[in-house]
Order: structure tokens, then C-alpha cells, then sequence
């Protein structure tokens, strides 16, 4: 479901209530790898609960503290997610085709 590769997380399926510890966990685990910027792919999830918002935004301010960029790329309703949770103000929201 989560897997990282050098800066880009890429997630797979739903991120509902039962997965989002396993989540918070692949962020952290991203922020730790030092990159130039860090990649969410979240173009192969099909379902996404509003809660993620939070734990991404954490994602994000911390990666700015070090002076490096998000990029998220999603499908259509969960970058409208992110886009409502303000998120594309903090870094850029890639929709992506379904």
C-alpha cells in the first residue's frame, strides 16, 4: 500500500480510517530521506478521507523548514480535497487523469 522509493512516496488503494497510522508512519519515514524535494503520489488511490489532510500538511511544513518541496499528485476529488484543506498553498497539487 505504501511504498517509498529515493523521495517519492507512492501509495496504492484507499486511505480510509484504518490506514492511516500505516500513512503518518510512510510520511515520516519520507521526511527522513535526504532529498533535493519529496514526491506524494497518490495517483493510484482511489478512495481518501479528509483526515489525511493534516498529517500531509505536517509533511509539507516540515519539508519547507529545510528548504525543500512537496509536489502531490492526485486524481480529481482527492486533490479537490487537498485544494479545499488548503494544502496547494503550502505546496503544488498535481491533479492527475483517472
Amino acid at each position: 500500500m505504501f511504498e517509498i522509493s529515493g523521495h517519492t512516496l507512492t501509495v496504492h488503494g484507499e486511505l480510509g480510517p484504518d490506514n492511516q497510522e500505516g500513512f503518518e508512519n510512510a510520511l515520516e519515514e519520507l521526511l527522513a530521506v535526504e532529498a533535493q524535494e519529496y514526491v506524494i503520489d497518490l495517483s493510484r488511490v482511489q478512495y481518501m478521507s479528509s483526515g489525511y489532510v493534516g498529517p500531509i500538511a505536517l509533511l509539507m511544513v516540515e519539508a519547507r523548514k529545510k528548504g525543500r518541496p512537496v509536489t502531490v499528485l492526485a486524481r480529481p476529488k482527492a486533490a479537490q480535497i487537498l485544494h479545499l484543506g488548503g494544502l496547494d498553498r503550502l505546496a503544488e497539487v498535481r491533479t492527475v487523469d483517472d
